[in-house]
């Protein structure tokens, strides 16, 4: 970056403090111009006005502090002084009232507090208490302009973020999709070609119709995944039929007919009853447990017991657990699947872990229902 985009990135970004600055500069010379007579505190405290005016303009915090009890000392000070700190205690609560607004409110009620002092001390010659009442109400009003306008700029910034989060829920929306309806599917063709490959025999019918039931699924994936991306088209979810323990019970049946088929052996327990908050939710639990699935059917050892245990209560939970082959036959590569589904699970408020203990392998899913 060049010195002079520098410069042009630092006055757009100090640009409404230098206004302020500058505005205030312009009334403190019209009002030092109107003077008669200049005392000597009346020319330092000017002095030391300007110094702090430049601060402002350059530090928006260090200055607006240092100018707020600037003007608090010149409320107290018993000669009239140039710029009035009114004026300046304005300005500065203004930006306090953005950047810092617990301590403008602080510096603010110090503020107010002086116009009163005046009275006790002064009274009725130079400050009356109308004059006291106008003053507190000035203060507020420049302390909830600087508060409304540090609002607004927070309500921007929560809208930047929501729709930031939005797209990213979004594509995690889709990078699932991808793998649920295609890698996975893939996946148990290659499986089956290259076991025939590997053992050098044809295909049985049973083998083809398996292949055509997958890449039939697939596409049907490819289909599902365009309508996500296509940005025309209107919310693609659709509330199920079946209720959340039918579609578990369902795919629970699905997936152990699956296994079965492979050959392999093991048992599913669902203990309780519950319905998620959301279909969101639902889908995202019962998408898990088939990646838990596919996963068994991969890596498993079909001579070894497996068993997945669904418990709900308050929350669902899903206890899996099976025994790793100890090499592959099948050159298929390893996916992306567990960190897709834990990505899901996590920024619904769940928890989707899995870990090896010797040639063990554990899945624990953790899913609040509410």
């Amino acid at each position: 970056m060049t010195h002079q985009s520098q410069w042009t990135a630092w006055i757009t970004r100090q640009f409404p403090y230098l206004s302020a600055a500058l505005a205030l500069l312009a009334l403190a010379m019209v009002d030092a111009i109107s003077r008669a007579t200049w005392m000597p505190l009346g020319i330092g405290y000017f002095g030391v006005f300007l110094m702090l005016d430049v601060v402002m303009a350059c530090r928006p915090m260090i200055g607006s502090v240092s100018m707020m009890a600037f003007s608090i000392i010149g409320s107290l000070i018993t000669q009239t002084v140039s710029p009035n700190p009114i004026v300046t205690a304005m300005v500065a609560l203004i930006i306090l009232g953005y950047r810092r607004p617990k301590l403008g409110l602080i510096l603010g009620c110090m503020e107010i507090v002086c116009p009163f002092i005046n009275i006790a001390l002064r009274y009725p010659v130079d400050f009356d208490l109308y004059s006291a009442v106008n003053m507190c109400a000035l203060t507020a009003l420049c302390y909830f302009i600087g508060y409304a306008l540090r609002w607004k700029d927070q309500a921007a910034k929560a809208a930047v973020l929501k729709s930031q989060l939005g797209h990213l829920q979004h594509t995690l929306t889709v990078a699932t999709a991808l793998h649920d309806t295609t890698s996975s599917n893939l996946s148990n063709i290659m499986q089956v070609t290259q076991m025939h490959l590997i053992n050098k025999e044809d295909a049985s019918k049973d083998d083809w119709q398996l292949i055509n039931v997958k890449a039939t699924e697939a596409l049907h994936g490819v289909h599902h995944v365009i309508a996500l991306l296509d940005a025309d088209k209107q919310s693609t979810e659709v509330e199920p039929r079946q209720s959340f323990m039918e579609q578990l019970e369902s795919c629970v049946r699905f997936e152990e007919t699956t296994l079965r088929n492979a050959g392999f052996t093991g048992t599913t327990f669902i203990t309780g009853v519950g319905n998620p908050s959301s279909h969101q939710r639902g889908q995202a639990v019962l998408d898990a447990l088939s990646e838990i699935y596919r996963n068994i059917e991969r890596h498993a050892n079909p001579d070894f017991f497996y068993k997945v245990s669904i418990s709900i209560d308050n929350s669902i939970s899903i206890l899996a657990s099976n025994t790793c082959r100890d090499k592959h036959l099948c050159s298929i590569p390893h996916g992306k699947g567990l960190k897709v589904h834990t990505k899901r699970i996590a920024s619904l408020g769940g928890t989707f872990t899995s870990h090896k203990n010797g040639n063990q392998w554990n899945v624990i899913l953790q899913m609040p229902l509410r």
